[in-house]
């Protein structure tokens, strides 16, 4: 037995396939074998399954970056579904509506001597590194948000820099993992959000114990509550906010940036003035408090953030904030389509595609899609289905002839109207849905299939796919 041993130690070449693996299982070599030779059958199982599971988990990997959607030149009317479809023409004219508008409002700042508006996409509407890059090389943006770690990191690795959390990072393994960002290879400049002085005490603390001759830096901004009372420090508590800007100023590791004031509950007040008005009453007002409470003891705000794609406008022109997050200009959806200006400046860039697996239950009056509730968000209201007549469904033209009930959680179902003029679908038929609230929808997608016009006019080609890196719960 030791001279069969030997000669196999021995051998050459130094690995063998085991028999009955597939193809694909890393070879092993009689070294690592050695060990287990003079094992019964039971070990040597549990080996070779330990094998094919390491090899089914490395294949599952590489597959991972494959889109199984769709490959760059093949047609929309090709890819498989449910899938989410990205326009890039309108996409990268929403990104462009943007920029020239931050030109022409800084053009008035300039003329009345303010500090210039920046902007910085909120990058959980696409939790995605190439939309990120786009609007900072295309779209004026300086960074972007993220709502999550999980997104950070996706955007980190996919060459985004600059980056500003907007969430409370709590509890020993989220803020290990905040300052675990800070040592990415491309020395990023983070900035977090906080509303107690605890919180910046336990970031500040694992700061410290990590942190090699004060290496590492994090900014760090008060959240004031701007009256959706979810987070945030209220604005007229002014010994909490100098509270919380002298536990940051004690740290060597920190650096106080400002205050983070953002009205999510007012994005889609449907009439402009009234949201005006609200914007005004509150994150505007609430901001600028908090910013006089800071002013009184000598500090200044370099930074006071908030605003997004519903009220911007009225962030910028209040006079207190100096940097705008707005995310879903970039996509749209329907929820933001029903404001009564939701259509003035940026289009529907992103649709669900969707086929039909089923007219077989009363032809004629409601027809079966395979985008249920995994595949669009029901939030905020349905999807709808968009016009296939125009732009191959890739517009904001709204079909009438159909109204999406959710049958599920693969399924669909479009009820037909009596507008539906004679339009008959066929089992193998696709549609495109515009989602009713974007960032969700993106969540529970893999991937993004980025299309353009061939020249033809007649037909989308894939240009790209990109992979949503920073989708899930987050971390």
């Amino acid at each position: 037995m030791r001279f069969l041993l030997s000669a196999l130690l021995t051998f050459r070449p130094r690995s063998i396939q085991l028999f009955g693996t597939p193809r694909n299982v890393p070879v092993l070599s009689f070294r690592r074998l050695a060990p287990y030779l003079s094992t019964g059958v039971r070990e040597r199982n549990t080996l070779i399954e330990s094998t094919r599971l390491s090899a089914a988990m490395a294949s599952t990997t590489s597959r991972d970056d494959r889109c199984p959607l769709a490959s760059t030149g093949e047609f929309l009317s090709d890819v498989d579904t449910p899938a989410l479809i990205l326009d890039m023409e309108t996409f990268e004219g929403n990104l462009a509506a943007m920029k020239e508008w931050l030109i022409s409002h800084n053009i008035g700042r300039k003329e009345r001597g303010d500090r210039p508006l920046h902007l910085r996409p909120h990058a959980k509407t696409h939790k995605t590194a190439e939309v990120a890059l786009k609007q900072i090389s295309h779209g004026g943006a300086v960074g972007v948000c993220v709502q999550k770690l999980d997104e950070a990191s996706a955007i980190l690795d996919g060459g985004v820099d600059d980056i500003l959390v907007t969430n409370q990072i709590v509890g020993k393994k989220k803020i290990a993992r905040l300052v675990s960002l800070l040592r990415h290879a491309s020395k990023p400049k983070i900035d977090v959000i906080v509303d107690s002085a605890l919180n910046v005490h336990n970031i500040a603390s694992h700061l410290e114990r990590e942190s090699e001759s004060n290496d590492l830096a994090l900014g760090v901004l008060i959240e004031i509550n701007g009256g959706q009372n979810r987070c945030g420090v209220e604005s007229r508590n002014e010994e909490s906010i100098v509270e919380i800007y002298r536990s940051i100023e004690s740290y060597a590791g920190l650096t106080f940036r400002g205050l983070h004031c953002y009205g999510g509950n007012l994005q889609h007040v449907r009439s402009p003035a009234e949201r005006q008005s609200l914007v005004m009453a509150g994150p505007i007002a609430a901001a600028e408090r908090a910013r006089n409470s800071l002013a009184k003891i000598g500090v200044s705000c370099d930074i006071i953030t908030g605003g997004g794609t519903g009220t911007f406008q009225f962030e910028a022109d209040g006079g207190v904030h100096n940097e705008i997050q707005p995310g879903s200009y970039a996509f749209m959806d329907v929820d933001y389509s029903l404001n009564d200006d939701g259509k003035d400046r940026f289009e529907n860039a992103l649709f669900v595609h969707t086929s039909v697996v089923s007219t077989a239950s009363s032809p004629g009056e409601r027809t079966v899609v395979d985008a249920g509730s995994k595949a669009v968000s029901l939030d905020c209201g349905p999807p709808c289905v968009t016009r296939l007549d125009i732009n191959q469904g890739l517009s904001g033209s709204i079909d009438e002839g159909f109204t999406y009930e959710c049958g599920g959680d693969e399924h669909g179902i479009l009820i037909h109207s009596s507008d539906m003029c004679g339009k008959v679908l066929n089992e193998g038929d696709t549609l495109r849905m515009i989602p009713g609230h974007i960032d969700p929808t993106v969540n529970m997608h893999d991937w993004l299939i980025c299309v353009r016009k061939h020249p033809s006019g007649k037909d989308f080609i894939v240009e790209d796919t990109w992979r949503i890196r920073g989708r899930g719960p987050g971390i």
